[in-house]
């Protein structure tokens, strides 16, 4: 039986096709946590952007902070707010050829939810595109929703 495993979606690519230690580099973080009352985490320090000086933009408070993750994967800062939920009926499946590339797949582990990371450094930029609809996995979901009602039998 397969297990089930978490699934991320990283805006990147990487030209390499088989097993990696990546618990070791890619360690999710929450910012708060659900019964964090002060947000549990402060702002990074913003970089100077070369421009006129400008004041910071006001340190994101608690609610803005739950069931955000930060991580960082080869030195860039990711941040990533779900996990999106896959749309019933519909399991993820992670595969590998079977017999050693003679043959089918086999169904190594499945998922039902992605988190779907992006290359931002500020919560509520994130929060409002997750809320826009405008991830991948959310057009994805959009889909599954039209190869169903086109296949589906009348």
């Amino acid at each position: 039986m397969p297990s089930h495993v978490p699934c991320h979606h990283l805006p990147c690519g990487i030209d390499y096709d088989g097993n990696a230690p990546v618990h070791i580099y890619f360690r999710p973080t929450p910012l708060a946590s659900d019964d964090d009352e002060d947000g549990g985490a402060e702002a990074a320090p913003r970089p100077p952007s070369g421009g006129s000086p400008q004041a910071p933009p006001p340190a994101p408070d608690a609610k803005d902070l739950r069931g955000v993750l930060a991580a960082q994967l080869r030195g860039r800062g990711l941040l990533a707010v779900g996990p999106v939920q896959l749309p019933s009926g519909v399991t993820g499946t992670v595969l590998s050829k079977a017999g050693g590339g003679e043959g089918g797949l086999e169904v190594l582990a499945t998922f039902g939810s992605v988190h779907e990371w992006r290359h931002e450094h500020e919560v509520r930029t994130v929060r409002k595109r997750d809320l826009g609809r405008e991830g991948l996995m959310r057009r994805a979901g959009d889909w599954i929703g039209i190869a169903r009602s086109v296949h589906d039998p009348l």
